[in-house]
C-alpha cells in the first residue's frame, strides 16, 4: 500500500479529514435533534390533551342531549334505560394524568400549560362534587361543556362561531 497515490492526494490524510468532519457534524446536531425531539414531545402532549378535552366535550354534549330526549325534550331519536351512564362518576383524565407523572418537563413547558392544567383539575372537582352528591347531573355537565368549551375556544381549536351554533343548551 503506498501512501500516497498518483495525484499527490495522501489516503489519510482524506481518512482523517472525513472523520474529523463527521465529529464536528455529529457534535453539533446531537442538540438539534435533542431540542427538536423536545418540541415534537411538547406537541405530541398538546394535541393529546386537546383531545381529551374534545372527547369529554362531545361525551357531556351526547349524554346531555340523550338526557333531555328521555326526559320528554325530544333532541334525537335516542332511547336509552340510563342516560347519564354514570358518565360523571367513570369520568377520567388519564391523558393529564399520566402525562403529568411521566412527561412533567415537557408538559410544563408548553405555552398553555396553567390554563389546560386549571382547565383539567377543574373538571376534576366538578366531578367530585358530582360524586359527593353537591350538584346535580344537569348542573354538572353544563359546566363540564361549558368549562371545556372556553378552554378549547382559548386555544384556538373551537370557534366562538361554531359553539354557538352547535350548543345544545
Amino acid at each position: 500500500m503506498y501512501l500516497y497515490t498518483a495525484s499527490g492526494d495522501s489516503e489519510w490524510a482524506r481518512i482523517t479529514f472525513s472523520s474529523l468532519a463527521g465529529l464536528f457534524v455529529g457534535l453539533l446536531a446531537e442538540p438539534l435533534k435533542q431540542q427538536l425531539l423536545f418540541r415534537l414531545k411538547k406537541r405530541k402532549i398538546y394535541k393529546a390533551l386537546i383531545g381529551d378535552l374534545r372527547l369529554i366535550r362531545s361525551a357531556a354534549l351526547i349524554v346531555s342531549r340523550v338526557e333531555k330526549t328521555v326526559n320528554g325534550k325530544p333532541d334525537w331519536h335516542l332511547r336509552v334505560e340510563n342516560p347519564r351512564a354514570d358518565f360523571l362518576m367513570e369520568l377520567r383524565i388519564e391523558v393529564f394524568d399520566y402525562y403529568y407523572a411521566h412527561e412533567r418537563e415537557a408538559l410544563l413547558e408548553i405555552e398553555r400549560w396553567s390554563s389546560l392544567a386549571r382547565t383539567f383539575e377543574q373538571v376534576k372537582a366538578i366531578q367530585q362534587k358530582y360524586n359527593n352528591q353537591q350538584l346535580n347531573f344537569e348542573n354538572a355537565s353544563d359546566a363540564i361543556i361549558s368549562l371545556v368549551e372556553h378552554e378549547l375556544v382559548y386555544c384556538g381549536k373551537l370557534s366562538p362561531i361554531r359553539r354557538a351554533v352547535f350548543d345544545p343548551l
